[in-house]
């Protein structure tokens, strides 16, 4: 094998990094119906964050390019990206007192999904 098969591969990723609300509920609420929900998990993603995150952890030597706000959503955000193995280094820190992209799921019994986003710039 040459050294050129060998060598790590260098991946830059330009794209989103959201933070992802998933609440779990018994029922997909009706339009302008209030349904309780019984968990809510923050999750990382973004389809970039996503893709950075899976080329580093596939053995790429891999850099996010993106921005994030400057709040708590933020810091997670950076976090998920270097615990995967992704260079964040690149990723700007916008100062801002609204929160980044937000992208909230409601899952219900059976495997029904549904999704609405809530973006805030």
């Amino acid at each position: 094998m040459s050294d050129y098969n060998r060598k790590q591969p260098l991946i830059a990723v330009v794209g989103s990094l959201n933070m992802d609300l998933v609440v779990k509920t018994d029922t997909i609420p009706e339009e302008g119906e209030t349904v309780s929900g019984e968990e809510l998990h923050y999750l990382a993603g973004g389809k970039g964050a996503n893709q950075a995150v899976a080329a580093a952890r596939l053995g790429a030597q891999t850099t996010m390019i993106g921005a994030v706000g400057s709040d708590g959503f933020g810091e997670h955000l950076l976090h998920s990206l270097t615990e995967s193995g992704a260079d964040a280094s690149r990723v700007r820190i916008l100062e801002t007192r609204l929160p980044g992209p937000l992208s909230s799921r409601r899952l219900a019994p059976r495997g029904q999904c549904t999704r609405r986003r809530l973006v805030a710039a």
